[in-house]
């Protein structure tokens, strides 16, 4: 009973409070208070306005900002020249390979493990798009202000100015580095899978592809990659080493070389 409830509370934290509040709710709301306040009511005092708002403005206020928060994401994902604002994986690593790193990450982990995970899969996304809504927001009322010709107070517009600039700066680092953690947690699933050796080949083939296209820091990467998942395996200590001397970083390429013949690799 006390686990049933505890997994209850764990799906509403993950769902609600995070998947819904803080990664659609929370951005939607900046955008949609700094559209008011910038363009429909100026003056408006908006803890006065917040206290005296219906219950059912209230509620269409949250769902406009639920789907402001979608449109944000939406907006987030969007590609220019292989470049987003939202990473759902490392840099480094193809979609190809993600689907299949995701893939295994559910498949081999009970449902605490699910959770933690996603824990951290969604935080980034929630600190990506209130990066992105305060973007937006510092877009908006600068344009405001040079549009009306304000500037009132420069030294509180600059100070405004860097404090939204750290709070975007800050909130994309944390969606970086949760980007990371989660990619650090789902290997460690992975690890102790029945899936890791076959993964690790799947790295180690991902290494060649790399190695095609001349991108050999990306090759050698992928080759860590397998190396962590099963260091006994031979092909990738000799695809890191033949990316290595690629980059004529000779002496470690002899290093990986003589491991990759160490556990019988033969050419």
């Amino acid at each position: 009973m006390e686990s049933d409830l505890n997994d209850a509370l764990s799906n509403l934290y993950l769902r609600f409070i995070l998947l819904d509040l803080q990664a659609k709710i929370t951005p939607g709301m900046i955008v949609l208070i700094t559209v008011y306040w910038t363009i429909v009511k100026p003056n408006l005092d908006v803890t006065k306005a917040f206290f005296d708002i219906s219950i059912w403005n209230f509620i269409i206020f949250i769902s406009f900002a639920w789907t402001i928060g979608f449109a944000i994401q939406g907006i987030g994902d969007f590609e220019i020249k292989g470049h987003s604002w939202n990473h759902y994986y490392p840099k480094w690593m193809s979609q190809k390979m993600w689907y299949k790193y995701f893939s295994i990450v559910l498949r081999n982990s009970p449902p605490v493990e699910i959770n933690q995970f996603l824990r951290y899969a969604v935080i980034k996304e929630a600190c990506s798009n209130t990066s992105l809504a305060l973007l937006f927001s510092l877009l908006l009322v600068s344009i405001n202000e040079l549009i009306n010709i304000r500037f009132n107070n420069i030294y509180l517009y600059v100070m405004s100015f860097s404090v939204y600039v750290l709070a975007i700066l800050s909130l994309h680092y944390m969606h970086l580095q949760h980007v990371n953690r989660a990619y650090e947690y789902g290997n460690g699933i992975i690890s102790r899978s029945p899936d890791c050796d076959h993964f690790a080949m799947d790295w180690a083939v991902e290494s060649e592809r790399f190695y095609e296209e001349n991108k050999y820091e990306k090759a050698i990467m992928a080759c860590d990659q397998a190396i962590s998942l099963n260091p006994k395996l031979a092909t990738p200590w000799y695809n890191k080493g033949t990316a290595l001397r690629k980059l004529g970083r000779t002496k470690e390429a002899d290093v990986a070389f003589a491991k990759a013949k160490e556990l019988g690799y033969r050419d």
